[in-house]
């Protein structure tokens, strides 16, 4: 799966142009301007921070982050926060000339490549009228320099050098070249799951996981099973439920009110159903759904989870294993 590390729509429609199956998902961070620091390199820390970022979170997916900045060569302005900033940002632009710079990160496991690519952008004169009106649509709110290519300040463009999409803020050229290398990365790492998941499993662990297949109802060793402890990835180790959060819902799979780590919840339309599939991040193996007919007292949801996706850490053991940081889920 790609993921865009980025909430703005000119961005997903850029990427759109590239591949029309990804995810959005936004980086928080702190975007603070380091004393001193340089345009190009604030821009490509923050691809790269992102980046990093939304990669810690979903593991094993190729991440696209980027960040746009205006700037003169030593110079950074970003987003206005009142109208007179914006108003100051203009009259610097007007019979001027600015960079835009995108900085890029795409990032892959241990594979990471981060470049910047920039252009210039050179404003006509503009009058205080002009700029009065411009900053009445509001366009500058929420932008970079206070103002998008795309929109009404386009009226002020005098010309550009370099790639008009970096000023719109995703260089869809050159991440388009780049991606290839990280497809074929993917695709190899996939391949070591899956030999991995044949090595490991037995074959209705391996069907389940990586084929999202079901096993029979009442028919795993988890469902009608109380012992404490938690329930783990069997290919990474990574900790998805806890037997705290384990009830009986009689549907014969094990069911859990909550997991411990994040999932990935997917919309699943098979067998004339619409549910809600959920796979492990670390591994991109399906468990099983999640289903909002829960008890409420315990939240409300359902993960009804197949036994054979699971391994079980008895809580006496969790410590020798490397669990000892979940034993406080007991407490």
């Amino acid at each position: 799966m790609l993921i865009l590390a980025s909430s703005s729509p000119r961005r997903k429609l850029l990427m759109k142009k590239i591949i029309k199956d990804f995810e959005i998902l936004p980086a928080d961070i702190d975007e603070t301007v380091h004393a001193g620091e340089l345009p190009r390199d604030y821009v490509k820390r923050m691809s790269v921070e992102k980046a990093a970022a939304v990669q810690q979170k979903r593991p094993i997916d190729i991440v696209i982050a980027a960040d746009t900045i205006v700037a003169t060569k030593t110079e950074i302005f970003g987003k206005p926060t009142t109208r007179e900033e914006a108003k100051s940002m203009l009259k610097q632009y007007s019979d001027n000339s600015h960079y835009v710079l995108t900085g890029v990160t795409i990032y892959f496991k241990e594979k990471i490549k981060t470049f910047v690519v920039g252009a210039k952008v050179h404003f006509f004169p503009m009058t205080e009228q002009e700029i009065e009106k411009y900053l009445d649509t509001n366009e500058w709110q929420d932008k970079a320099g206070a103002y998008a290519i795309q929109g009404e300040a386009a009226l002020f463009i005098r010309g550009i050098e370099g790639d008009y999409l970096t000023i719109v803020g995703f260089p869809v050229s050159k991440i388009y070249h780049e991606l290839p290398a990280f497809f074929e990365a993917e695709k190899a790492f996939q391949l070591i799951l899956d030999q991995k998941a044949k090595t490991n499993l037995d074959a209705i662990g391996y069907q389940v996981t990586r084929n999202a297949a079901t096993e029979r109802p009442f028919s795993g060793k988890y469902d009608q099973f109380d012992d404490e402890g938690v329930y783990v990835d069997p290919l990474t180790g990574e900790v998805l439920f806890s037997s705290t959060d384990k009830f009986d819902a009689g549907c014969g799979w094990p069911a859990f009110a909550k997991p411990v780590s994040d999932l990935r919840e997917l919309a699943d339309g098979s067998n004339q159903m619409i549910r809600t599939e959920v796979k492990s991040l670390s591994s991109d193996a399906h468990l099983g759904h999640v289903f909002n007919d829960g008890p409420k007292e315990l939240g409300g949801l359902r993960y009804c989870i197949n036994s054979a996706a699971l391994t079980f850490i008895p809580k006496d053991e969790m410590e020798d294993k490397g669990y000892g940081a979940y034993l406080s889920l007991f407490d």
